[in-house]
């Protein structure tokens, strides 16, 4: 029996099937250009998948243009650029990024002791246990570093390369080199002067593509394998990374060693080390983080402790008042009043403790609680129920105003636990340090 070619492979319903379990579907009105949400796909899944697997099949499929979409950094005035693409494509190359990631994962070592970004078994959580274990062993200076426009900087040609070369056949080369090359669309609803963002990012891989993540960790492999043969204590998460050192010193020569890697083999760059090489702010240095602020993957750390970065809760607290404003849900169809932002603010609520529950989460307990407290209260009040006094409370904000609030009782009766009571629920191992 021939062997089916890996064109033939990925485009099987079954497999497509497969390729669509495993996309990123969290944003059900998530668009690209043709304004086919998510969800307006999903209702009607087996037809689309049948069609998909024939233009595959037949090698007339296509790749539509992707939305321009530019994300404010922390950086004031600096973006980041994501190309979202239609979802159809989307599914394409996720079945594509499976494919690869089962003939390369091994040849490539991808599941290796330092990357823990878009892997299986991997995470956030993995990478900070990591960290602390360096620490624990007498690794106590941190070197941070940073790619500079890491996805806009690869080599698109050597990495393709890399790829097509240990690859059985050639029967999908065209497609992932397509799925690269998407044209940018929706650009005029932006200034000028910010198209830049897209026109120097042609060469590079896209940020959004399903491709990339992968892409990213095989172009990266070769410094992954150079800092573990240096027995360097290397922990990184796509291209954000971290070195853990027992002095400066060789803080300093993990440092070059990175240089030559990025710099002189893979054509990339890190921003340069500052004087004093502990200069906060900068984007490569080197810190004592007993006595320097230091951040890895929004979770902090001095030495003692280990908590959520004030910028994350910052970042929840916007969300809850989005949700909360039912204001903003005036020409949203799905939308049904109170359940609705009971059901957003549970998901929200419970998927952020579960993501941060091995850290001392419970530190921000009070102010995240008293906050919904708060904004619960205020729909209600909206929405035009009349509240018993027994049921409210005074509860005091970040910025130390004093304002009503649900009473803890209440609050749980909403449905909407108590972070308290919701992370009791939970199977957790905090880190110890």
């Amino acid at each position: 029996m021939t062997p089916q070619s890996l064109l033939q492979q990925i485009s099987s319903p079954s497999y497509l099937k497969d390729a669509w379990d495993k996309l990123n579907k969290s944003n059900k009105d998530s668009r690209g250009v043709s304004s086919e949400t998510i969800k307006e796909f999903q209702d009607s899944l087996d037809a689309h998948i049948k069609e998909i697997s024939k233009q595959l099949l037949s090698n007339t499929y296509k790749f539509n243009g992707v939305r321009a979409v530019l994300l404010k950094k922390k950086t004031p005035g600096e973006y980041r650029p994501l190309r979202i693409a239609d979802i159809r494509d989307r599914l394409v190359q996720k079945a594509l990024s499976a494919k690869l990631e089962d003939l390369l994962s091994t040849k490539y070592k991808l599941n290796n002791q330092c990357s823990f970004a878009y892997q299986k078994d991997t995470g956030v959580e993995k990478a900070i246990v990591k960290v602390i274990e360096h620490f624990k062993n007498g690794n106590k200076i941190i070197l941070e570093a940073d790619i500079k426009k890491f996805f806009d900087s690869v080599n698109r040609k050597k990495l393709l390369a890399k790829v097509f070369i240990e690859l059985p056949d050639s029967s999908i080369n065209s497609l992932i080199e397509e799925s690269l090359e998407q044209s940018v669309e929706g650009l005029d609803k932006y200034s000028q002067d910010l198209h830049y963002y897209f026109s120097e990012s042609l060469d590079g891989i896209p940020q959004g593509n399903p491709l990339s993540p992968l892409l990213a960790n095989i172009y990266l492999s070769e410094f992954d394998q150079r800092m573990i043969r240096e027995n360097i204590c290397l922990v990184r998460y796509a291209d954000d990374f971290i070195v853990l050192c027992k002095s400066a010193k060789e803080a300093e020569n993990a440092l070059a060693i990175a240089k030559e890697e990025l710099e002189t083999n893979l054509g990339l760059e890190l921003h340069p080390l500052p004087s004093p090489s502990y200069l906060r702010g900068s984007k490569t240095r080197i810190i004592d983080p007993f006595y320097h602020e230091f951040s890895f993957l929004s979770i902090r750390f001095d030495g003692k402790n280990v908590w959520v970065s004030e910028k994350k809760v910052k970042d929840l607290l916007e969300k809850i008042d989005n949700i909360t404003d039912i204001d903003k849900f005036t020409n949203d169809k799905d939308f049904q009043g109170l359940i609705t932002v009971i059901k957003r603010l549970k998901n929200l609520l419970e998927g952020w403790l579960s993501s941060f529950k091995f850290v001392d989460v419970d530190r921000e307990f009070n102010e995240i609680d008293n906050f919904i407290n708060h904004k619960l209260l205020q729909v209600f009040i909206k929405l035009d129920f009349k509240i018993k006094s027994t049921a409210t409370v005074d509860v005091r904000l970040k910025n130390r105003k004093v304002v009503q609030g649900f009473s803890k009782i209440q609050r749980n009766n909403t449905g909407v636990l108590s972070c308290e009571d919701f992370i009791k629920t939970l199977d957790r191992k905090k880190i110890i340090i």
